[in-house]
């Protein structure tokens, strides 16, 4: 039998085949989500994380007012390509940026792209609560757990009703955290550290009103996880426990400009280790929580530069008990008492996690008997008012329980505010 012959089929076949490998190969760009998925106007480098698949490292990315190729108002100033299923936008979000629902596009340089619709919105400003006028703003800053393993760093106003997140820690939780502001020789440039076990972490960001422009987070320290930052934003402090019952701890100083580590006290040959601590504004004085590997716990003021003896023992609990523990600092003088304060938390026995917080002057003398119990932990200060991890009073049972809250305290009249959901609140 002859086969039928069709030179116009037979074009057409060979041009299916031809295409048809390139369609397999160039898989479609798809846009699923953005996170965060909405904004105010007025936003200043805003990382928008951008999901989908079919990305490649020639990326680049639109937001539309969804339904039209208007840009509304945002700018896309830089993208990173993740992998293929993840980029991040850094966009600015103009004053008078459009209200409204924006598309997102993702397009490469093959000419494939990938429309998103309605992924993101711009909020009015007047909404957020960071525009509101007479913000003291940066304040402090704070964590807020979000896994078993993981938190997210934020710095707020100081009534806490304004944060801008600083960080995300995923791989680890952080045992703790230290801000300054502003860093010594600018006028808008703030520094947060924290430990993740030995390792310190830095950030820095720049402040414009109510809004921030983070920085790259870096490693300044590997040697020690109990830290604290002096307050022009400059110099690391950070304890070395003794290896055995016979050696010292010791604090050291990491000048952060310059990696040049000096030492700057020795302790006691009773293997004791450095278990928290605090320095003053002008960095003459550091408060060490001091815990031996036998005896009792201490709480110290150290004299830096230390020459001689330069630690004079403020309080000693008994053998086997906790506290005083986290001491802090305040920056300035106290606006009533015209003095700078020392805050710490004592456990109370025997009743179960409970530590009353105690103040005292730089000597040591406690202050405000009679405005007290006040309950909590990780302080520091702020203006005069202490900001805590908040904690009950002990209920029936004896039992103290934490609050999850932030919570501001007036040393002199126990006047107790709560803040903002987080803990390990740290002032500038």
């Amino acid at each position: 039998m002859k086969t039928l012959k069709n030179p116009g089929f037979a074009a057409f076949a060979l041009l299916i085949l031809a295409l048809a490998p390139l369609g397999v190969a160039e898989a479609q760009v798809k846009v699923t989500a953005a996170t965060p998925s909405s904004t105010y106007q007025g936003t200043v480098s805003l990382d928008v994380v951008v999901k989908g698949s079919g990305f490649d490292n020639t990326a680049k990315v639109q937001f539309l007012v969804s339904g039209t190729t208007n840009p509304g108002g945002v700018t896309v100033k830089k993208v990173t390509f993740h992998n293929s299923g993840e980029v991040v936008a850094t966009i600015d979000v103009a004053d008078t940026a459009n209200i409204a629902s924006f598309d997102i596009v993702v397009m490469l340089d093959s000419g494939r792209k990938g429309k998103g619709t309605t992924l993101f919105a711009v909020k009015s400003k007047t909404t957020d609560p960071c525009a509101k006028t007479g913000i003291d703003f940066p304040a402090f800053i704070y964590w807020v757990i979000t896994g078993s393993s993981s938190r997210d760093m934020y710095v707020a106003d100081s009534t806490g009703t304004c944060s801008r997140l600083v960080i995300k820690q995923t791989s680890a939780a952080p045992a703790g955290a230290a801000f300054s502001y502003p860093i010594a020789g600018t006028s808008n440039v703030g520094r947060a550290i924290w430990p993740v076990g030995a390792t310190v972490y830095a950030i820095d960001f720049t402040v414009t009103g109510t809004s921030i422009a983070l920085g790259s987070p870096r490693v300044i320290s590997t040697a020690g996880c109990t830290c604290e930052l002096s307050a022009d934003g400059n110099t690391l402090y950070y304890g070395v426990g003794a290896a055995s019952l016979t050696e010292s701890s010791r604090i050291l100083a990491l000048d952060i400009r310059t990696g040049v580590v000096s030492e700057v006290w020795v302790g006691p040959p009773d293997g004791s280790y450095v278990n928290w601590l605090a320095v003053n504004a002008n960095g003459a004085a550091l408060f060490v929580e001091l815990t031996p590997m036998s005896g009792p716990s201490r709480l110290l003021r150290v004299d830096v530069p230390c020459v001689g003896a330069c630690s004079t023992v403020l309080y000693s609990n008994a053998v086997g008990t906790q506290g005083p523990i986290l001491p802090s600092a305040s920056l300035t003088a106290d606006t009533e008492l015209g003095f700078p304060l020392l805050v710490y938390s004592d456990f109370i026995a025997p009743f179960n996690q409970c530590f009353q917080l105690r103040f005292a002057d730089f000597a040591g003398n406690v202050l405000f008997a009679g405005t007290q119990p006040r309950y909590g932990k990780t302080s520091s200060w702020y203006a005069g008012r202490v900001l805590t991890d908040g904690h009950t009073a002990p209920d029936r049972s004896g039992t103290c329980a934490a609050t999850g809250m932030v919570t501001q305290i007036d040393p002199s009249t126990g006047a107790e505010t709560p803040l903002v959901r987080g803990s390990f609140p740290d002032a500038k």
